[in-house]
């Protein structure tokens, strides 16, 4: 009986006892305490999971946010590109059919006179700026390197003088569109001829082609402007040691190129002068015609505001 507690209960009907082991009272107290713990374990459970349902909405949110701003970033982008484009379109229109504007209808090996009607020496800065980013001049790549012409591999054996020009530059070197325009062909995962290559169609008929890269960043129908990244050299189509290979075309006819790597604002002049495949004449008034078409539309821009 020492280990037992006698409970005794009296009603009406007489008396009872119950015995109970003496330790029921520890086994009651940590029951309830076990129970409790339990109970504070659930809470603390349903709150965790209040919290971290909390952040994952908060980064939901944060993340719908971005997605939104990204979104406007690239509506914004393509109504740019739109805009450059329509102003590319305005000036192909402005200049009509480039066969009677620049006289170089098929079949036709006219030679023009030097430039007769045009003051070179009152041109002004802002003309002789627009020309140089319209029509392909300067380099494609910005650090100095041996350069020689050359022939790209399908005239080869044609008795023809070399008009392209190679860049004796290593591997992974930036190259850099020397003209705005619109990318027209570009060709990837190709092991012969000009290897990878793109071609870009800029105003008044001419075209610039970069060969042997090691990576084009652009894609057909892509808009640029002079100067911007367009990919990396290489060595692909089979030449031998990594180059850049670059030439300047004028209605698919390649030019020689060289002259135009070395034409910049210094030397403006010398191109017109010593070039009598293009008339120079009715291009620089045509450009003319298109700055004071600008000039209106800017005009009216303001107007407006």
């Amino acid at each position: 009986m020492q280990n037992k507690l006698v409970i005794t209960i009296a009603d009406e009907k007489g008396a009872r006892q119950f015995q109970v082991h003496k330790h029921i009272k520890k086994i009651i107290v940590w029951a309830l305490i076990l129970f409790f713990c339990f109970i504070g374990g659930i809470i603390l459970l349903m709150k965790f999971l209040m919290h971290t349902m909390d952040v994952i909405a908060l980064e939901q949110n944060i993340a719908i946010s971005e997605y939104r701003y990204i979104y406007q970033q690239n509506e914004i982008l393509k109504h740019k590109i739109q805009q450059k484009n329509n102003e590319l379109n305005m000036i192909h229109q402005k200049i009509g059919d480039l066969e009677s504007i620049i006289g170089t209808q098929k079949n036709n090996q006219k030679i023009y006179d030097k430039v007769k009607e045009i003051d070179l020496e009152q041109l002004a800065y802002q003309h002789k700026e627009m020309m140089l980013n319209l029509i392909p001049s300067g380099a494609p790549i910005l650090q100095q390197a041996k350069r020689q012409n050359a022939l790209p591999k399908e005239y080869l054996n044609r008795k023809k003088e070399a008009l392209g020009v190679n860049f004796d530059v290593p591997k992974r070197t930036p190259v850099y569109a020397t003209s705005d325009g619109v990318v027209d062909t570009l060709r990837l995962n190709y092991k012969k001829g000009y290897g990878n290559f793109i071609k870009i169609n800029h105003s008044f008929g001419f075209s610039s082609l970069y060969a042997h890269l090691d990576e084009i960043l652009l894609k057909k129908g892509d808009f640029v402007k002079k100067g911007d990244l367009i990919g990396y050299s290489g060595s692909s189509g089979g030449v031998k040691s990594p180059v850049l290979y670059y030439e300047v075309l004028f209605l698919n006819k390649i030019l020689n190129t060289e002259i135009y790597v070395q034409w910049n604002m210094e030397n403006f002049n010398s191109l017109l002068l010593n070039n009598n495949t293009i008339d120079w004449e009715s291009l620089v008034w045509t450009i003319q015609d298109v700055l004071r078409l600008k000039k209106f539309q800017n005009n009216l821009k303001s107007e407006e505001e």
